[in-house]
């Protein structure tokens, strides 16, 4: 199938004008368009694994800085 060379419509075989801009149409050789790739989303299974790795990692990150502040405030509080 051919295609306007303005605006890129599909145009039938025996079209003399594109039916979408009006531009006349001159015999072409016939091109196909690229198509783009398409994104892809995660499912909720795959976002829901995500999330808990992140909550592990970010668990990991807090828990001893958590911890060290507790230690340290303890020793603060008796006076070691």
């Amino acid at each position: 199938m051919p295609y306007c060379r303005q605006c890129g419509f599909e145009l039938s075989e025996r079209a003399a004008y594109c039916t979408k801009c009006g531009m006349p149409v001159e015999s072409q050789p016939s091109v196909t368009p690229i198509s783009k790739p398409r994104l892809e989303l995660a499912g909720w299974g795959e976002r829901l694994i995500a999330w808990v790795i992140d909550m592990i990692i970010l668990g990991a990150i807090l828990a001893p800085i958590k911890f060290f502040r507790i230690d340290s405030m303890a020793k603060l509080h008796l006076g070691t």
